[in-house]
């Protein structure tokens, strides 16, 4: 298979999606999905095998780039929504066909990382870039209380010691490893508030 499986786009109703690393992702008869894309732009599907080959050939990506992975959901209005970051040597500013992933916009909530090509829901940089200011964005359906936490069920945090959450509104920066952020917003898009930046653990 020539495309890039490292990721997979699933929806129900074409108005809500749900963005994963392909090791995460069950897909049953008739679901719709989306894949991106290699850099040649083919997409190719091997019939024997097929459940465990996007996983294998995932977990074989990460281990050969040495990446470590880290991420957030915003959860509010009974909804939530996530984005998550891909941090190796090998990784620039510009848009990896192969690491990087462009944001599919639900009808409800959304929470994705700004890059120079747009919104994403995976964004792939080194740890440089990393650890300066990253921006965020993210839109709420309706007035209230909205939650941004370290999406511990799908990380660990074993190679950062810390994920801040920079609040320009107020001035805050909080260490989402330690401490859930809530916060009161309009409805609507908002892609100058928030950002994220990432110290990491020193090395052994």
């Amino acid at each position: 298979h020539t495309g890039n499986y490292r990721y997979i786009t699933l929806t129900d109703d074409g108005k809500t999606y749900w963005q994963t690393p392909v090791s995460e992702a069950e897909l049953y008869p008739f679901n719709t999905f989306f894949v991106q894309a290699g850099e040649n732009g083919a997409v190719s599907f091997n019939a024997s095998n097929r459940a465990s080959l996007p996983a294998r050939h995932y977990a074989a990506q990460q281990e050969a780039a040495k990446e470590i992975t880290t991420g957030i959901i915003l959860t509010g209005n009974d909804q939530t929504d996530r984005t998550g970051l891909l941090i190796a040597d090998n990784f620039t500013e510009e848009y990896d066909f192969n690491a990087d992933l462009s944001k599919f916009e639900n009808s409800g909530i959304n929470l994705y990382t700004i890059g120079k090509d747009g919104k994403l829901a995976f964004m792939a940089i080194n740890q440089a870039l990393a650890e300066q200011p990253i921006p965020l964005g993210y839109s709420a359906p309706a007035d209230g209380e909205y939650t941004i936490a370290f999406d511990e069920d799908r990380y660990n945090a074993t190679d950062i010691s810390a994920l801040y959450l920079i609040d320009y509104d107020s001035n805050e920066k909080t260490n989402l490893l330690h401490t859930d952020y809530s916060f009161v917003t309009a409805a609507g898009t908002n892609n100058q508030r928030f950002a994220l930046q990432v110290a990491f653990a020193p090395e052994n």
